[in-house]
């Protein structure tokens, strides 16, 4: 070096230090470079380094001392590990504490200048490369970003990377911005990777909605712009479009779903949504609350109801799956779904559908209205056809959320059904046999479920008219024992049921089963259990006219003592015993 004291802009220096196997905060650099210049009044960088294996930071600048000007050039593929482990322990705390963790290889170039010496790294530019890498449990297969500060604006003028892995795997471009003083931000974005590559960025509910999305064949395809303040996630808004194609959601099968989306305050909105499946759509209103967690509905859909239930939650379509929904089904829904604990769900809707039911009960048409409201679910002016017949009524279904234990009040009405089509739905087979127009009022109610019917209590009414009421199975022994006492008897038109009932105790009771027709009545009393057994006490009354009147008065036991008969058995094998029969007459029974 010459110094020149009275002269500076005449002082010379060179300056070159080298070190090697150095530790600085902890870290170790296997060596490190100084060189550095002072000529003319200038004071010139030309090498700063450290070098960590095949991978090192090197910095080159300059200051203008009679102007107080600089410039920068830095390069750096340090492991980022080593890059943070040079910061202040207070800015590592805190980044550990924001989980800012970023693992993988990385490279960054950054320059500034000319600009005076206390603003040089308030106006700078540059770009940052990164592959295979880990930012915050985010996969990043490869990246880029561009980036320019002029004063507190820090601008990313062009993103582009890769993100997540295997078929979770898509692109992403983007751009935005943020202010250093404020800490406001935009960011603009195109996404083709699934969503749950960044699933660790979000909140539980957040993460449980999209936990529930998978993608097996092409992620879906997003365009959003998000706005806000770093420091209150409530400010943050975005707003975009979304579509993806052949998905599933909480194991539902989607064609196609698309929606304008827009999030504001911890609620997301799509309005208006469209989700398709082969048998039909829903389209209409939903806004997603995550901390509250309750969706805000307005749909119409002709999707299959398990379906839907599906797509609300797993209990709502294991509630469902205890009814038959065979055809065509028609929903139109408005309110709120809680789909935390229930407390908050509050829904008005119709259903309006074809082949639906419970069991072996199929309506070929049926509509109701229909509120849930909280574990509740109120079923209101029910009403359809069914076997040819009308039916109406109204249902009401509590503690739905519990799987095992969902109670049932079902108040309702049948009239003129078909007889012969109502056994066919029931047994499963057809037979000429059941003749007649059935009608039925009842109420019932109990617990759903396997092994739930002895639960079941509840009164009715039943009636049958133009029947061929003795040429059924179940009165088949009854016919044959009439024809016994007198040929034919058995073979009489009876044409009219009647007969109220009550459920309790896992059985069906009456007290005045009447069988009505034109020479004989035919009363009784019994009980169908809910294991099939039957037990019930029959009386045959000949009517005051008529020809088989006249031949029964002809014997001398009490006619109303010898026509009356016992019913036991099982509906599929009864078994018929008079029950006062005299000696002399007993053999025509054999």
């Amino acid at each position: 070096f010459t110094l020149y004291p009275t002269n500076f802009p005449q002082t010379e220096a060179h300056l070159t230090i080298k070190g090697f196997g150095t530790q600085a905060r902890g870290v170790i650099f296997d060596s490190w470079n100084l060189d550095t210049q002072l000529k003319d009044g200038r004071v010139t960088v030309g090498n700063v380094s450290l070098e960590q294996g095949s991978r090192g930071c090197t910095v080159a600048g300059s200051i203008d001392l009679t102007n107080r000007m600089t410039r920068f050039r830095l390069s750096c593929n340090l492991p980022p590990a080593s890059v943070l482990g040079l910061f202040p322990k207070a800015w590592q705390q805190k980044l550990a504490a924001e989980n800012c963790a970023f693992v993988g290889p990385a490279s960054v170039e950054a320059w500034g200048g000319p600009a005076a010496i206390g603003g040089i790294f308030r106006e700078f530019a540059g770009r940052a490369k990164l592959e295979r890498a880990t930012l915050r449990g985010v996969w990043v297969e490869k990246g880029f970003v561009s980036f320019e500060r002029k004063g507190p604006l820090v601008t990313f003028g062009k993103v582009d990377a890769v993100v997540g892995r295997g078929t979770q795997q898509g692109p992403l471009v983007g751009s935005g911005s943020l202010r250093l003083d404020t800490h406001e931000f935009k960011v603009e974005a195109k996404t083709d990777f699934d969503p749950n590559a960044f699933i660790t960025l979000l909140t539980r509910n957040q993460a449980r909605v999209v936990h529930a999305l998978w993608f097996p064949i092409s992620p879906p395809h997003t365009e959003v712009a998000v706005s806000g303040n770093c420091d209150n996630g409530m400010t943050v808004r975005l707003g975009g479009h979304m579509w993806g194609t052949n998905f599933m959601y909480n194991g539902v099968a989607v064609s196609s779903f698309e929606t304008p989306i827009t999030v504001s305050n911890g609620v997301m909105t799509m309005y208006p949504f469209l989700v398709v499946r082969p048998e039909g759509k829903a389209e209409g209103y939903l806004a997603l609350d995550f901390d509250r967690e309750w969706v805000d509905v307005n749909i119409t859909s002709t999707v299959d109801p398990y379906a839907v239930g599906g797509i609300i939650d797993p209990v709502v379509e294991t509630f469902l799956r205890r009814f038959r929904f065979e055809g065509p089904t028609r929903i139109a829904a408005k309110g709120r779904i809680d789909f935390g604990k229930y407390i908050a769900t509050d829904v008005e809707g119709t259903l309006q559908g074809e082949r639906l039911g419970i069991g072996w009960l199929l309506a070929d048409r049926c509509s109701f209205k229909v509120r849930a409201l909280g574990t509740e679910l109120d079923l209101k002016e029910i009403e359809g056809t069914a076997w040819d017949g009308a039916f109406a009524g109204r249902a009401r279904f509590t503690d739905i959320d519990c799987a095992t234990n969902v109670y049932y009040d079902i108040d309702g009405m049948i009239k003129d059904a078909e007889l012969r089509k109502v056994v066919q739905s029931y047994k499963k087979t057809d037979s000429d046999v059941y003749q007649g127009r059935l009608s039925i009022v009842a109420k019932v109610s109990g617990v759903i479920g396997e092994g739930k019917g002895g639960t079941a209590v509840g009164d009715g009414m039943l009636e049958i008219k133009d029947g061929r009421l003795l040429q059924i199975p179940l009165l088949g022994g009854l016919s044959r024992m009439l024809g016994k006492i007198y040929p034919g008897l058995g073979f009489i038109k009876q044409t009219d049921f009647n007969a109220s009932f009550k459920i309790a105790d896992r059985m069906v009771h009456t007290d005045d089963a009447s069988l009505g027709g034109a020479f004989v009545s035919i009363t009784g009393q019994g009980s169908y259990h809910f294991n099939r057994d039957l037990d019930g006490a029959i009386q045959v009354r000949p009517l005051n006219q008529g020809p088989i009147a006249a031949v029964l008065h002809l014997i001398t036991f009490p006619v109303t003592k010898l026509l009356e008969f016992h019913l036991g058995g099982t509906v599929e094998n009864p078994k018929w015993r008079p029950m006062n029969l005299p000696k002399e007459l007993f053999l025509i029974f054999d």
